[in-house]
């Protein structure tokens, strides 16, 4: 249902000194060959290329701008191999278009392992979206436009898989997968489990020695499967980073459904055209105008209660105090609509979509969210409401990704059983919720089931030293900051005092889903301070945030300190400026 737009920029090579992995460690002689690995007998696995790929040989088609690929020793393959339920082929509303479909079914991945730089550890990368695509294993970098290297760059394994189902040009198994129980399951939780012994398996067979440590880094989709991990697979990882994760993705489906009902009424109220179901298109409903409307109110509101006027809002906590959404009737048009002020059934759209989806007796169905200056971002738009963009000079109409990747998911993975008929304009909340929470005797798992990760039992994971940080953009719009807070508030009130020892919670402000914003400094390093955690024992006090393309409405060369929940930056007035993250301490908000 989530994708991560990734923004590729040109970047500094720089070999990482320090909290890049286990630094005494030297590669061995290959154990087996490259080739060798092909041979090796590994359980329901098919490996289909074991190659060599030689240094400076190989551009990187995730990052271009890098340098070639590091020497390493590429493995690519497939586990579980199996004929299952065909996928039928829809088109992006989810509309089903007639066709056999894809019956085939099977975990594939890609394995790089470098052959003279490998620092000793095990990198698992999150997958995003609905998955379904083997990525280049080169270690995503999260955040967006940083100068930080990717893992195989700085001397990781790295692994990437497809969790169990195809999304290749031609495929036609996403989402239609969610027709097969097996894959719905692989999905949801199965792929890491299933995968990461074998992977370690040939990191072992190859080097002689197996990964002194494990990591599993992924935002979105891939922040959900990491906390997947810290749950369900506490042994397998030493260090996790979960970024923006969709830990309730299928109430987070409700909301998009809630969130298009809310925008369509102002859109009809504006005045727009229908897409090619019928359905009102939701641009006019919520344009960039109309939501800078709202954001500069926000700002207006909280910017200094963090000690300066900077257009960031860092004190989340007292913002939610301090900004009230009935505010928003001062924006209110005293009669024709201009992009000056909003209709009354716009003001209401907007109130109602930040309260959050209820049922019909008025009881909540996922999370609230927090208004933000950055809600006016194409970014955020985006997933609510789409945008329009003109590329060669021709005006396209870009659908809300709420209703073309999110209503594909409410529709077959979700819903039990599979239900072509849900509509993302029309069905009601209580439907909705019925369809994520019920079973049959194919599906045995509700979606609520298979695909969250609610628990804060990790136990496991603590008895093995685990370390996690989590961290969520205030401006996101596909999973609310608010519901991780409260995620993290719970894992506290399970282990009290000695949480922050092995789990800290950051929050970026301006930051849209992983990435993005115009008011953000999305450029971090969550990998860094991991491995500073698990190799070091440096707990992470703060990780220095600095801007990025993506910030347009902010300096160059700004930086701030993200502090661990439920501290923030507060501005000290230090002889640096405002400038610098060293004229900024972590404080804890007010009562």
């Amino acid at each position: 249902m989530t994708g991560v737009i990734v923004t590729l920029i040109a970047v500094s090579v720089v070999l990482c000194s320090s909290g890049c992995g286990s630094p005494d460690m030297v590669a061995p002689d290959p154990a087996v060959s490259c080739a060798g690995i092909a041979q090796l007998s590994l359980p329901d696995t098919q490996i289909t290329k074991a190659e060599f790929v030689p240094a400076n040989s190989t551009p990187s088609t995730t990052y271009p701008n890098l340098p070639d690929l590091p020497e390493n020793c590429l493995i690519q393959g497939t586990v579980n191999t199996r004929i299952g339920v065909p996928a039928p082929p829809m088109d992006q509303f989810g509309n089903l278009t007639g066709g056999s479909g894809n019956p085939n079914y099977g975990i594939q991945f890609e394995l790089r392992m470098p052959t003279t730089t490998w620092n000793g550890d095990f990198f698992f990368t999150g997958g995003s979206g609905n998955d379904g695509v083997v990525a280049e294993a080169v270690g995503q970098t999260l955040g967006g436009g940083t100068a930080f290297l990717p893992a195989l760059y700085r001397g990781f394994a790295v692994i990437t898989q497809n969790s169990g189902h195809t999304a290749d040009a031609g495929s036609d198994q996403n989402d239609g997968f969610g027709y097969d129980p097996q894959a719905r399951y692989d999905y949801g939780y199965q792929q890491t489990g299933t995968l990461t012994p074998i992977a370690k398996s040939i990191v072992k067979s190859y080097f002689g020695t197996s990964p002194v440590h494990s990591y599993y880094i992924g935002c979105s989709n891939g922040g959900r499967e990491a906390m997947v991990a810290s749950q369900q697979w506490g042994s397998m990882f030493d260090g996790i980073v979960a970024g923006d994760p969709g830990f309730r993705l299928p109430h987070a489906a409700i909301a998009e459904a809630w969130d298009t009902q809310q925008f369509a009424k102002a859109a009809l109220a504006v005045g727009t055209t229908l897409d090619p179901n019928g359905n009102p298109v939701l641009i006019p409903g919520a344009s960039e105008s109309d939501l800078a409307l709202v954001g500069q109110l926000v700002l207006q509101a909280c910017d200094t209660l963090d000690g300066l006027q900077d257009n960031m809002i860092f004190n989340m906590a007292a913002c939610k105090k301090t900004f009230d959404p009935a505010s928003l009737s001062t924006l209110q048009c005293p009669g024709t609509k201009t992009p000056t002020c909003l209709l009354p059934e716009q003001i209401s759209a907007i109130q109602k979509v930040f309260a959050g989806p209820v049922d019909s007796q008025g009881n909540p169905l996922y999370s609230d969210w927090p208004y933000d200056v950055d809600i006016s971002d194409v970014y955020w738009r985006m997933w609510t409401v789409g945008y329009i963009s003109t590329p060669n000079n021709v005006v396209t109409i870009n659908y809300a990704a709420n209703d073309t990747q999110g209503a594909q998911s409410a529709m077959y993975l979700f819903s039990t059983p599979p239900n072509p008929s849900l509509s993302m304009f029309t069905t009601p909340m209580d439907d909705f919720n019925s369809e994520i929470n019920a079973t049959d005797p194919t599906f045995t798992q509700s979606a609520t089931t298979y695909m969250e990760a609610t628990s804060t039992d990790l136990d496991t994971f603590r008895t093995n030293h685990g370390k996690i940080i989590f961290y969520h953009g205030e401006s996101d719009p596909v999973f609310s900051m608010y519901d991780t807070v409260k995620y993290y508030d719970n894992l506290t009130s399970r282990y009290g005092k000695d949480t922050g020892s092995f789990a800290r919670l950051f929050l970026i402000p301006g930051m849209n889903h992983c990435e993005h914003g115009s008011y953000a400094l999305d450029s971090f390093d969550p990998l860094t301070a991991i491995v500073n955690w698990v190799e070091k024992g440096t707990a992470p006090d703060s990780m220095i945030a600095g801007t990025s393309p993506n910030s347009t409405a902010l300096p160059a060369g700004r930086t701030r300190p993200l502090c661990p929940y439920p501290q923030f930056a507060q501005y000290t007035g230090a002889p640096a400026g405002s400038e610098d993250a060293t004229s900024f301490t972590c404080v804890a908000p007010s009562d």
